[in-house]
């Protein structure tokens, strides 16, 4: 197991700490089993088992968290290349004329060497936008993603954050970004909160009961009671867009 790394683990876990979550609050919300969720953030991943499992819980838990989804997956994909590297280069002499493709996690690898590389990864994904909680904060230059691109860093409005709280128990279904992101019973003195970057659908078994706020834009409780309620909200829904300069 590697050791404490500035990589993806802490980087989860600052995000969660900021929406004042607790890992048995986060394993409810997304359905991920507990255990899963404390290797992701002690960066255990050769625990989870198959590399595409790997990457699907890591793309759901970053997107719950308000990450950027997208940088998390390329920084953990940078790990994976440094430690498969690391364990098939030889002592002495040349590297092997034809390295095997990288498949799962399941072999041996020199993690403490591969989170050292990520961790000098996460350090440019932080500038432009891995941690898209901090969007107060300016960064100070736009960072390349490759040779030939650049990163732009996230905005507040690059998201959509969609407030549920209910008066009375009803059934709730949220799908941000394609994810199922919550299913099941919403609770009065339970209220949720939800973060998405292009579409954040939420389908009530009953309206009039939930209050909803997007955006910071207090909805009410929308829709009729007695009756299904569903609606999508994207980055842009309740939200003043600065004019172009003339």
């Amino acid at each position: 197991m590697p050791g404490p790394t500035a990589g993806i683990g802490p980087a989860l876990r600052e995000a969660r700490e900021s929406l004042g979550k607790s890992l048995e609050e986060a394993s409810r919300d997304t359905k991920i089993k507990l255990d899963h969720l404390q290797a992701l953030e002690r960066e255990s991943f050769e625990t989870l088992g198959g590399d595409v499992y790997v990457r699907g819980t890591l793309r759901s838990y970053s997107s719950y968290l308000g990450l950027a989804p997208d940088k998390v997956i390329t920084a953990y994909d940078d790990a994976v290349v440094a430690a498969t590297r690391a364990h098939e280069e030889p002592d002495e002499g040349p590297p092997p004329v034809e390295p095997r493709p990288i498949r799962t996690l399941h072999r041996r690898a020199n993690w403490k060497l591969a989170f050292a590389v990520a961790a000098v990864v996460l350090v440019a994904f932080g500038a432009a936008g891995l941690l898209s909680r901090h969007l107060s904060a300016s960064p100070s230059a736009d960072v390349a993603a490759s040779p030939s691109a650049a990163t732009a860093p996230l905005q507040a409005s690059d998201l959509a954050y969609v407030y549920l709280k209910t008066s009375k128990p009803v059934d709730a279904t949220v799908i941000a970004d394609g994810t199922r992101m919550f299913s099941g019973i919403l609770k009065p003195g339970k209220p949720q909160q939800f973060t998405a970057a292009t579409l954040a659908r939420v389908w009530l078994s009953r309206g009039g009961v939930v209050d909803i706020t997007v955006n910071g834009h207090d909805l009410g409780a929308p829709g009729t009671k007695g009756s299904e309620f569903d609606a999508s909200f994207t980055p842009f829904d309740y939200r003043e867009r600065s004019s172009p300069a003339a």
